[in-house]
């Protein structure tokens, strides 16, 4: 068997096969005498029929299936003979069955990419310690009794810090509506009617809370803001507005005391000193996951930094195309209109295309240290994975098993169970150092927030 293997970049190659008549003969022979065997025609009696009649008869089905026989067996013999290392096989064509008996075709395959890794023992990681203290637990008791907080009417004062006001207000850049002026800021940036804000250094944009202390009810005011630097609006960035804003309402808020009668109405019956223990559990488990989600950055961080590699295109395109899914899905059931993720889909595709790429190169390095460390996955591994599979989605295991097979994901599935073997073996030999106590989980910015539920808030 002849074969020529051209490589191509993002591990792309391109095989040509050619099978000798001998082999192409033999192959032909088993197909006629099998067709011969179960051939049912008139005048003949099973098993008994000429080959010369077989042949003539079933000679289209014939041709069919030694093409296929000799594509398969061409291709397992060419890839062992070549030692390729083959992920998918994309294409096949050009297959001829020649006039001097032989037999060719070209096929079009994907390949693993060439990975030489560093030394992956002992990965250096900074990591802060895991300390719940006294100011978080006392944090996380302050948001709850925000959340349960009773808004009582001002009406002889002007608004102070601290306080909650109700106001409507406009926006505008040099004058013209932000709406006209950055079509995209449009929403609660531009404008707002029954709107809840706290008046604090926080609240809806740097410096604009604080301009309304001491406003009374029904005033008028004229607020100015800058836009930070780094704002999320690009055309809005270090951008001057005026704001005319109304004061409606002012409200001051109650908070309950924290005692055992407001801990076993807030934390499912605890009383006081329970509440704090249960509230510290939650806590340590909370940055504790946290650390685990640093330590697995900067693990894949330092192998994908001390690696340079070409990517399979293909093995990109399918996950970016799985990504662009997901986040189409996500966002119809949040309710966002095709049109409107028509119009980002430029966007849609560029994020899922970047991280695509971190996807499957960081699959292909774990996959590759477990080659190297000789890990496996049990079959009682992957049965385990394939029932909870089941039971999310309220099917059998073995009902699941046969999707996935169908799906050819089982292959799939065997290798995200390796791939997260092997980054827990990773992490379990990092060298780690210890750093200053990171935020606790409540200290977060992003958490919950204080204002009063179902009202329209900036």
């Amino acid at each position: 068997m002849n074969t020529t293997v051209e490589k191509l970049p993002e591990c792309l190659a391109t095989m040509r096969v050619e099978m000798p008549a001998d082999a192409v003969s033999a192959e032909r022979d088993k197909i006629v005498v099998a067709f011969t065997r179960q051939a049912k025609i008139p005048g003949f009696r099973p098993g008994k029929v000429p080959r010369g009649v077989v042949e003539k008869r079933y000679a289209s089905d014939i041709t069919d299936e030694l093409m296929q026989r000799l594509v398969q067996t061409g291709c397992n013999e060419a890839i062992k003979k070549e030692e390729l290392s083959v992920l998918h096989l994309e294409e096949i064509k050009e297959t001829s069955l020649n006039e001097d008996g032989t037999f060719s075709f070209v096929v079009d395959m994907s390949l693993s990419p060439e990975i030489t890794l560093p030394d992956y023992k002992e990965i250096a990681v900074e990591l802060p310690k895991v300390e719940v203290t006294e100011e978080n637990i006392v944090n996380s008791i302050e948001r709850v009794r925000e959340k349960v907080a009773e808004f009582e009417p001002v009406e002889h004062r002007g608004a102070s810090g601290g306080d909650f006001v109700v106001i409507d207000y406009t926006g505008n850049i040099d004058g013209a509506p932000i709406t006209e002026a950055v079509p995209k800021a449009a929403g609660y940036l531009a404008e707002g009617s029954d709107a809840w804000l706290e008046v604090s250094e926080e609240g809806f944009l740097p410096g604009f809370a604080m301009q309304l202390v001491g406003s009374a009810i029904g005033e008028q005011r004229k607020v100015i803001v800058r836009y930070p630097k780094d704002y999320d609006v690009f055309e809005l960035q270090g951008v001057e507005a005026t704001y005319e804003v109304t004061v409606k309402e002012i409200k001051k808020r109650n908070l309950p005391e924290v005692d055992d009668a407001f801990c076993e109405k807030m934390f499912e019956g605890r009383n006081l000193e329970q509440a704090r223990q249960w509230i510290t559990e939650n806590l340590q488990h909370q940055m504790e996951r946290r650390v685990d989600e640093i330590k697995t950055s900067q693990v894949l961080e330092f192998l994908h930094t001390n690696t340079e590699f070409e990517l399979p295109k293909t093995a990109v395109d399918r996950q970016a195309q799985m990504l662009v899914d997901q986040m189409v899905e996500r966002g119809q059931m949040q309710g966002i209109a095709n049109e409107e993720i028509l119009e980002h889909q430029d966007e849609i595709l560029a994020n899922a295309s970047q991280q695509a790429r971190l996807d499957v190169k960081s699959r292909f390095l774990l996959l590759e240290v477990a080659k190297k460390e000789e890990m496996t996955v049990s079959q009682r591994e992957l049965a385990m994975q394939v029932t909870a599979l089941a039971q999310r989605n309220k099917v059998s295991p073995k009902k699941m098993v046969k999707q996935l097979q169908d799906a050819g994901q089982l292959e799939s599935l065997r290798e995200q169970i390796l791939a997260a073997k092997t980054l827990d073996f990773l992490k379990s030999g990092a060298s780690v150092s210890l750093t200053e106590r990171d935020k606790a989980p409540d200290e977060s910015s992003g958490t919950e927030s204080s204002e009063p539920e179902n009202k329209e808030e900036v």
